[in-house]
């Protein structure tokens, strides 16, 4: 703005257009440029750079989504400076409308682009202001909190973000207390054969009207879901690298094309680079082309008879579409449980254990029940297909949950093996 704001206000004034803005901006700008840098300093003063544990970049989470009094003070006196920079960006606005009714061609261009570079000004600016409204203000005590944090990005500038942790209030107040009515359909509704998750992400309640419709896949008849006797509990280190470097290659058919999908990167690459050298030329995953081209390369291997191995992560595990021949066995390497380190996440886990609840079964369970139906849903994609889908993860047989989680998901022929 320093650059592009100064020859646009002369020509404001030389046109008596704009007034106190025209005078007043370019200092405002630069008052606030200096608060962002004293805002800046007492950020660094009051949080303490969080240890980064290689997954992401440093990150501090306030508990309870509560910020301290003095940088709420802060926020306070920034979301009063970025609202007065909201207004004086309006009122420049409205002064460049006038002024190109009334330009000659010598400054025509000139204030076209500064009408584009003012309305990106104004979107920032209005950004700006909503984060810092949400930073300066309490939230209920009797109502969800949200979650703010901070993230150190490479460059050691601070990302301050602020977030709702659920999406019920947004969709209750906007969508379904104004409509007068609303259908609601997808295969990935339920979580444990029930609606609870449904109704606490979306705000949905309980006097509307729910059902489950049948699929016309015969499952029972086409799928078989497998745990075998190779499977291992993934908490034992030792025995899941085996399972990776070892036993896993077993479970490959040479007659059959294969999906296996991974919960991490590093354990698709260690398994990967502990096949043999004549499967690599068989096997493409996630990550080595562009989407398409990885199933593309996967589809004409199968094409042309030639044994197909493709690998991927969670993104595979939903949305993609690989019919008939294309893929006879899913291998699912882990439950798909999701570590609860994201602020959002680990902001409603946190709210959830506050209000008396168990995070772990209300949360955690719950999504990975979603994710595993959507991750067993690759194998049959049509009323022709058949296949089998192996699970890789004891727990499943071993823990209390792991019969919630068979039973959610269609009703698969099953062999458990000991």
């Amino acid at each position: 703005l320093h650059k592009q704001l100064p020859p646009l206000l002369h020509i404001l004034e030389q046109m008596n257009l704009g007034g106190s803005a025209v005078s007043e901006l370019p200092n405002a700008i630069e008052d606030l440029r200096v608060a962002l840098e004293g805002t800046s300093e007492l950020l660094a003063n009051e949080v303490e750079v969080p240890i980064n544990e290689g997954r992401d970049l440093p990150r501090f989470r306030f508990e309870g989504g509560v910020v301290p009094d003095v940088i709420l003070f802060e926020a306070m006196r920034l979301n009063d400076a970025y609202k007065r920079m909201c207004n004086w960006f309006v009122r420049l606005q409205a002064s460049l409308k006038d002024a190109l009714e009334i330009a000659g061609a010598d400054h025509r261009a000139q204030l076209e682009a500064g009408q584009s570079g003012v309305s990106a000004a104004l979107s920032r600016a209005e950004d700006n202001h909503q984060l810092w409204q949400q930073w300066a203000e309490r939230d209920d005590p009797a109502g969800i909190p949200k979650a703010r944090w901070i993230t150190w990005m490479p460059d050691g500038d601070l990302l301050l973000c602020c977030s709702p942790i659920l999406a019920s209030n947004t969709l209750r107040n906007a969508l379904w207390n104004k409509c007068f009515g609303a259908v609601i359909t997808s295969a990935t509704l339920t979580a444990l054969g029930s609606f609870d998750r449904f109704k606490m992400r979306a705000g949905t309640s309980d006097q509307d009207t729910y059902e489950v419709v049948q699929s016309p896949f015969l499952f029972s008849e086409v799928a078989e879901l497998v745990v075998p006797k190779e499977s291992v509990d993934p908490t034992d280190q030792r025995a899941f690298d085996q399972l990776l470097e070892e036993t896993m290659y077993s479970l490959i058919d040479d007659n059959q094309a294969t999906l296996i999908l991974f919960t991490a990167r590093r354990h698709m690459e260690q398994f990967y680079d502990a096949l043999p050298a004549s499967w690599l030329e068989r096997t493409t995953f996630q990550g080595q082309f562009s989407r398409a081209k990885v199933l593309e390369a996967h589809k004409a291997r199968v094409d042309d008879g030639q044994p197909a191995l493709l690998l991927g992560l969670a993104s595979f595990a939903e949305g993609l579409d690989l019919p008939g021949d294309y893929c006879k066995r899913v291998v699912l390497v882990k439950l798909p449980f999701a570590v609860p380190d994201a602020p959002v996440e680990a902001q409603l886990s946190e709210w959830i254990e506050s209000q008396g609840g168990n995070s772990f079964m209300q949360i955690t369970v719950p999504d990975a029940a979603l994710k595993l139906v959507q991750a067993c849903g690759r194998l049959i994609r049509t009323e022709q297909d058949e296949g089998e889908i192996i699970l890789l993860d004891r727990r499943v047989v071993t823990r209390r949950y792991g019969m919630q989680l068979l039973n959610s998901l269609p009703p698969y022929k099953r062999r458990i093996e000991v």
